[in-house]
């Protein structure tokens, strides 16, 4: 079965970050779409599946292990 272009775009949407990466790598036709939803998650400040705190703070704790300190904060 294809896949079609909505039908790529909806699990695009729908995807965890690691799932959006490869999504957006293997379908560079698709990419601007994709950008415009990432864009547009973020204008609105509500991601679809968690809130943006939560969704990046997972994200570098479990690619480093701990949680990450940025420079000049303590």
């Amino acid at each position: 079965m294809r896949r079609t272009r909505s039908d790529l775009l909806d699990e695009y949407r729908h995807a965890d970050f690691s799932k959006r990466l490869h999504l957006y790598m293997q379908y560079r036709e698709l990419r601007p779409e994709f950008i415009e939803m990432d864009q547009n998650e973020l204008k609105s400040g509500v991601p679809e599946k968690m809130p943006g705190s939560k969704r990046f703070r997972k994200f570098f704790t479990c690619t480093f292990g701990k949680t990450c300190s940025f420079p000049g904060r303590a």
